[in-house]
């Protein structure tokens, strides 16, 4: 962590601490609204320096799991910790697995400090993402993504992680497989639930990196026990809350801890031994089974819109207006593929549609009203034609009510 010279570090007591110090200290200043609920969020002092791998101990970066929580954009270089230093951190830290709490990472700084949301992912973020990345987010963050964006941060990273608040969280893998759905347990008095994410984050790497079957049952138990504790305990107290969890892991014996020490050195070494094994196990195969796998609705959706973007592209004459749809919300975005920027953008979100529609972003009224609203900013920026893409849905319902609504608010396509 950064420390400038006012920083209180009583807190870190019985930790292993590395403190780079610099003249301040990264200080939030928090304000809620009267009813207690909306937070706002203003950065009082920022050291303005960036923490890399380099800045790390070394026993730090051969570490099973590393865990990245980065609070603005700027303070941490994420991408650092997915480069290797040579053959020997390349042969030792090929199976590191990495955490990436990036909530920060969706934060930009305005003149007062403020912080204000990002409506897509940062470069910071994409940068950061890689095969050995978990990446940890919340609705917050995601609901402003179109469902394009989402898709290529989930197929960037080996599973994206997505808090619903009291719906639980959202796992969703790299590979095609269904998304699995991580329920919240219920506690009967919330102490403090600051830090609960950190605590669930923390205590999903270590289940994982141990080989628990279900590390997201297994995070959330731990989450629910932290929110029942002070503060001063969270995240530091998951390795020990994990333990506690119904059918959970047993602590840690000194020949499990050398196992998972050795772990990335015996996967190296098998995985140079590969080439020379394959071809001789191969020898010994005479018959090659072929699963035949049935397409859920959501990959067949994905397919067909893989398939309509080969043939549809936005120029700067006519970009492409892409729309997306959920159970709750409809997305429109107009999309300059040459230059691979967003030109217009409105959905259910949108402060103006959203209280147009009472909140209710699932009907053909919410859809229309998103058509109208995107075809005006449209005109704003002297946009008349745009090529439709559908996303894969079919063109009826919702789909069709917010085309018919754009061309009728003059919109040509």
């Amino acid at each position: 962590m950064f420390a400038g010279p006012e920083a209180d570090l009583a807190v870190f007591e019985g930790s292993e601490l590395y403190a780079i110090r610099s003249n301040e200290t990264l200080t939030f200043e928090h304000s809620y609204a009267w009813w207690g609920h909306s937070r706002k969020l203003r950065v009082t002092a920022n050291p303005n320096i960036t923490i890399s791998r380099a800045h790390v101990p070394l026993k730090c970066q051969l570490a099973r799991v590393v865990l990245l929580g980065p609070l603005t954009l700027h303070d941490v270089d994420a991408a650092s910790f997915m480069r290797y230093a040579g053959f020997w951190d390349r042969l030792l830290n090929r199976n590191q697995l990495i955490g990436l709490m990036a909530q920060g990472f969706q934060r930009d700084l305005g003149s007062a400090g403020e912080v204000l949301p990002l409506p897509a992912p940062s470069k910071q973020l994409l940068d950061g993402l890689g095969p050995r990345v978990s990446l940890f987010l919340s609705d917050v963050e995601t609901d402003t993504w179109s469902q394009q964006q989402l898709e290529a941060v989930a197929g960037a990273c080996e599973r994206t992680i997505i808090t619903l608040g009291e719906k639980g969280a959202l796992l969703v893998p790299r590979s095609a497989a269904k998304p699995q759905h991580i329920p919240v347990v219920k506690v009967p008095q919330a102490v403090d639930t600051n830090g609960a994410g950190d605590t669930f984050a923390t205590a999903f790497m270590i289940a994982l990196m141990r080989g628990d079957a279900n590390p997201g049952h297994t995070a959330a138990w731990a989450a629910s026990r932290a929110v029942m504790q002070p503060q001063t305990c969270k995240p530091r107290c998951a390795p020990r809350l994990i333990t506690a969890a119904p059918g959970g892991l047993a602590p840690l014996s000194e020949a499990e801890r050398v196992r998972i020490a050795l772990r990335p050195l015996l996967q190296a070494l098998a995985a140079a031994a590969e080439p020379v094994v394959q071809p001789l196990a191969a020898r010994r195969t005479f018959v090659a089974a072929v699963e035949c796998k049935q397409l859920s609705r959501k990959e067949s959706t994905r397919k067909r819109h893989l398939r309509i973007r080969k043939k549809l592209n936005g120029t700067p004459e006519r970009p492409r207006l892409a729309v997306h749809k959920s159970n709750q919300h409809i997305y429109a975005q107009v999309i300059d593929d040459a230059a691979g920027r967003t030109l217009v953008a409105a959905s259910t979100l949108t402060a103006e549609v959203k209280g147009s529609v009472d909140g209710n972003g699932a009907n053909i009224t919410a859809a229309e009203a998103v058509g109208k609203k995107v075809a005006e900013l449209c005109a704003e920026k002297q946009i008349s034609k745009v090529c439709f893409d559908r996303g894969g849905f079919a063109y009826h319902g919702r789909i069709e009510a917010l085309a018919d609504a754009a061309r009728e608010a003059g919109l040509q396509f």
